[in-house]
């Protein structure tokens, strides 16, 4: 069995009170977040990893970084080292 793919998004907590259909995700977070520069990063990872779940893909949203597995994440987002 193939793990999850993770959805690495740190700081991921205030995202996990949406529970609308993905298509409803950017006004949600726009609403929430109304001029605020730093939604971008967090606009791309958390949609799509919320895209994948509802067509039943295995996706995890995740605020650390996993030991080992596929991990999806902002450029901006991610650790300036990666353990190897």
């Amino acid at each position: 069995m193939r793990g999850p793919v993770y959805f690495y998004a740190p700081g991921h907590e205030r995202f996990l009170d949406f529970a609308g259909d993905f298509r409803e995700f950017w006004p949600w977070l726009c609403a929430r977040t109304e001029g605020k520069p730093w939604i971008g990063p967090y606009s791309w990872t958390v949609q799509t990893y919320y895209r994948l779940r509802a067509a039943g893909a295995r996706v995890e949203l995740v605020g650390e970084m996993p030991d080992r597995g596929v991990v999806v994440g902002h450029v901006r987002l991610l650790p300036s080292r990666i353990p190897d």
